[in-house]
């Protein structure tokens, strides 16, 4: 039996911009881009995609937001979340960017298990 359900998945990156405040201090803005792709056979109604964000040596991820999609099989819904978040480090480390597609379970899916999507990006 074929499963008729949509399937959504989510493909994430990194968009990071370095720059100097007057003072000399290196600074970054970064944010990410991701896109949600219906993989399944059917209509995935409006569903919501909620993004984190977490600096290194935090251990909770923290609410940045949401947006909504909803999509045909086939159809990809993009998002660019503005490099908004800036960090001036006072040595190396990493920031971290989590998106969860559908996390309230709104839509009923072939798989369940492919709607995270974690990265995170090394700074200088």
């Amino acid at each position: 039996m074929i499963d008729m359900r949509p399937d959504l998945r989510v493909h994430l990156i990194i968009q990071h911009v370095g720059f100097f405040r007057e003072d000399g201090t290196r600074c970054y803005k970064t944010g990410p881009v991701y896109n949600v792709t219906n993989k399944g056979r059917s209509r995935a109604k409006t569903f919501k995609n909620k993004v984190y964000m977490r600096k290194q040596g935090e251990t909770v991820w923290r609410f940045m937001g949401f947006d909504t999609c909803s999509l045909k099989p086939g159809e990809t819904c993009s998002r660019v979340w503005a490099a908004r978040n800036v960090w001036c480090p006072d040595r190396p480390g990493k920031v971290g960017f989590r998106v969860v597609v559908d996390g309230d379970n709104e839509v009923s899916e072939t798989n369940e298990h492919n709607n995270m999507a974690e990265q995170f990006y090394g700074l200088p």
